[in-house]
């Protein structure tokens, strides 16, 4: 069942506008947050270097970012290590690119 959520999420994921990506719903989730929640690595290795810092970096009522809450909850290196790059590079004023994935995807 999955498979197939995954499948038709990925191809949506290019039709999507940037305010869809970076939409933080009203109960304070993001799509990437639901793509790890799910499993769906892919979708959310495909999301992470379309979302804006201040998604990713967006800090709930609790005080947890929920960019990392969701890659943990994937139990997946490879998403946890291209957030962690995508957060150190937006301090840098750097981009993650899909080559930068790709190389990260790698170590595993």
């Amino acid at each position: 069942m999955l498979q197939g959520l995954e499948k038709i999420a990925l191809e949506l994921i290019p039709k999507m506008s940037n305010t869809a990506i970076n939409q933080i719903s009203s109960n304070k989730y993001t799509a990437l947050f639901w793509a790890c929640y799910k499993g769906l690595e892919k979708v959310a290795l495909e999301l992470i270097p379309k979302m804006t810092n201040e998604v990713i970096n967006h800090v709930d009522n609790d005080g947890y970012t929920y960019s990392i809450i969701s890659c943990i909850f994937s139990s997946s290196t490879i998403l946890f290590v291209t957030l962690i790059q995508f957060v150190i590079c937006s301090k840098r004023s750097k981009s993650v690119t899909p080559s930068s994935i790709s190389s990260i995807s790698s170590i595993s």
